[in-house]
Formats: C-alpha cells, sequence, structure tokens
C-alpha cells in the first residue's frame, strides 16, 4: 500500500518535517504545487490525515492541522452550510460532523485533502474489498465525476475488520466506536431497538430513493451487524425507513430470545 501511495511524490522522514502531537507517524509523503506542499502522514496504522504547509522544495514546516471554511467549501447537507463559512475546524472535529450529522462539506474537505487515489488505495490494498470505489464529491454530479459504488458485502466486511481491531491501533479504534455511537439518524435500522442496544450506525440518502444503513448492534455478550441498501424505491422514504427498524427488530428478537 505505502509504495502505491508515495508513488510519484517526495518522500522524507516526518521529524525533518515536524511532529504533530508527539506521535510516531512513521514516513511522510510530500507533493508540491508552487510554493504550498501537501504533507501526507502515512505510517503505523496511524492515519491522522494530512497537514498543509508552507515550503519549497529545500524545506518545510507544517503550519496548521486545521482548515478555514469557504464559500467554496459548501455543499448542501449538515451544519457547516448553515455556520460554517469562516469558521475553523480542526480535521478530527470535520471527521466528526461527517459521521455523527453526515455533514457533506465536512466529507469532501476530507476527501479532498487525503484525495482519491490515497482513499481507494486503502479501500482495496487495507481493507481488502473490491466492490467499493469513491469516484466521486458527496453532491456532486456523477455524469461529470462518475458514481461512487459499494456492496453490502465489503460493508459488512468493513465493519468486521474495524470491530475485530484489524485496521486501528487501540487509541484510534475506541475513538471511531465512540464517534459512531454518538450516530444522529437513527430512523432506520436502530429505530426499533435503540433503547435495548449499544448502537453504531452510519446512514446514507439519494433523491433517486435510495436509502442505505450499516449497524453493529452489541447487547449482553453478543454482538451483531446488519446492512440493508435500498435503490429507486418507488414508495415513501418513511416505509422502507419502517421496514429496515422491522428487519432489524426480528434478527434482535431471534439472537436474544
Amino acid at each position: 500500500m505505502e509504495k502505491e501511495i508515495l508513488e510519484d511524490t517526495g518522500s522524507i522522514n516526518c521529524s525533518d518535517v515536524v511532529k504533530l502531537n508527539d506521535a510516531d507517524y512513521g514516513n511522510c509523503s510530500i507533493t508540491f504545487d508552487g510554493n504550498t506542499a501537501k504533507v501526507s502522514l502515512v505510517g503505523k496504522g496511524k492515519f491522522e490525515g494530512m497537514a498543509v504547509c508552507n515550503a519549497n522544495k529545500n524545506s518545510a514546516t507544517v503550519s496548521s492541522d486545521s482548515v478555514v471554511i469557504s464559500e467554496a467549501d459548501i455543499v448542501e447537507g449538515g451544519i457547516l452550510c448553515e455556520v460554517g463559512v469562516g469558521r475553523e475546524f480542526s480535521w478530527r472535529e470535520l471527521a466528526r460532523l461527517a459521521i455523527v450529522i453526515s455533514d457533506n462539506s465536512a466529507s469532501n474537505l476530507i476527501i479532498k485533502k487525503l484525495g482519491f487515489k490515497f482513499i481507494n488505495s486503502f479501500i482495496s490494498n487495507v481493507l481488502q474489498v473490491r466492490q467499493t470505489v469513491l469516484r466521486r464529491y458527496f453532491m456532486a454530479s456523477p455524469q461529470e465525476m462518475g458514481e461512487n459504488y459499494t456492496s453490502a458485502q465489503d460493508l459488512a466486511s468493513i465493519m468486521a475488520l474495524l470491530w475485530q481491531g484489524n485496521i486501528l491501533d487501540k487509541t484510534y479504534h475506541e475513538e471511531f466506536w465512540a464517534i459512531l455511537s454518538r450516530q444522529q439518524f437513527i430512523e432506520k435500522l436502530p429505530s426499533r431497538i435503540f433503547s435495548k442496544v449499544k448502537n453504531y450506525n452510519k446512514t446514507g440518502e439519494l433523491d433517486d430513493g435510495a436509502r442505505h444503513d450499516v449497524a453493529v448492534f452489541a447487547h449482553d455478550n453478543q454482538v451483531w451487524g446488519l446492512v440493508a441498501l435500498t435503490d429507486q424505491q418507488e414508495v415513501p422514504d418513511w416505509q422502507i425507513d419502517l421496514a429496515m427498524g422491522a428487519w432489524s427488530e426480528q434478527i434482535f428478537n431471534l439472537l436474544t430470545k
């Protein structure tokens, strides 16, 4: 994976640039656009993100690990489109917004910072799934950028790998599931069992009737995952959500009776 990510870039030791939060990030890859360098922090399973620095090809110093939101960053969906312009957010805060309230602007900023090549390499080489690809930003036209694809099998595999602790180290593993547990959209798979289980889910929706949800539930000593993907349904959205909730409740009853 690392060889592919670092292709066509210069690489140096992170100690030659900066150490963020006293963490050991392994190697960096640096690409230059004029006098601006983009530093990809990659190493030891700690995919913290990227830092932007003012630099030339002889030296680099990181100036910020946060971003100020501009009008150009804003798309529909979430809170940044209402109150974000002109405010500064850390990448960790943007990740929380992307997950907890499905903020599309926050998601797009993270995609832009990491890059499609890095994300898709991570999907195929680290997560090792084959039916998932990211080709466009959220709210962007599929006709212009291509469509995003995944499958129930891939999502189930990804969630299992993450739950088993095979992707993130302990600190990030615990933080990831803590963020996911604060999900605000629980009207689909968790809707009828939310008060009975520990819930970790992430929804997705499109205007053409597609409504999705992937969830991991924990109850007593049992843990199980469910994935529901729909496409171009001709029934009202609320009926799709009710059906997901009823299916999830049936599974819960079978597992806990």
